[in-house]
């Protein structure tokens, strides 16, 4: 495995542990003010978002 694979992994990982940590924290916070969460429910964000400045200012 080449250095670029491995560090692609490694980003991966990371990512995918940061997103289950994410949803656990979601779920229990839900869980404690009472409302239902559908536990195979996650969306994502592709691409970045590129705000004008017009919108900044206003």
């Amino acid at each position: 495995m080449s250095t670029q694979q491995q560090a692609r992994a490694l980003m991966m990982r990371h990512h995918q542990m940061v997103k289950n940590r994410q949803q656990s924290m979601l779920g229990r916070a839900a869980a404690e003010i009472g409302v239902d969460v559908e536990k195979d429910y996650w969306t994502t964000i592709q691409g970045n978002w590129t705000l004008d400045k017009k919108q900044l200012l206003a």
